[in-house]
């Protein structure tokens, strides 16, 4: 499965990976899953605090580099709140995404890639997203549905 997972990866995706296994982006060990491959587990769990910001990729329509929250022109995952200039620089620091790249996506897209197809929220029992929402706290605090 995980070779798998390897080959569907873009270059680009590869390289963000190895700068966040390395140490970028300041982010702690137990947290890097959450920017490195479990970013729409992130998103969904996320969204219960944030009902109004709409999910966004970063990429192309057929592949994704990474998704996250957009609100208010501000955009959130599992580093915290970003400007449109950061989030552009996920995965390319020296050579960024530009404006168009951003594309909004379907909660039922998002839910797709995190294993929560014909669920209905909260996906109880779905193991995944229960950690995705013990990250969201430990990272924006455990006060529920407020923008961080």
């Amino acid at each position: 499965m995980i070779r798998l997972i390897n080959m569907c990866m873009s270059s680009e995706l590869r390289k963000w990976i190895a700068l966040v296994e390395s140490g970028g982006y300041n982010l702690p060990r137990d947290m890097r899953a959450w920017v490195t491959g479990r970013c729409f587990d992130f998103a969904v769990a996320f969204s219960e605090r944030m009902p109004k910001a709409e999910f966004v990729g970063v990429g192309t329509k057929r592949h994704l580099d990474h998704v996250a929250l957009r609100q208010d022109g501000k955009y959130y995952d599992a580093r915290g709140e970003m400007d449109e200039n950061e989030f552009l620089t996920l995965t390319r620091a020296d050579n960024p995404f530009a404006v168009e790249d951003i594309i909004p996506i379907s909660r039922d897209t998002v839910e797709l890639h995190c294993g929560c197809a014909g669920m209905t929220p909260p996906y109880r029992g779905n193991q995944d997203i229960a950690e995705a929402r013990r990250a969201v706290s430990a990272i924006y605090g455990k006060r529920r549905n407020e923008v961080p």
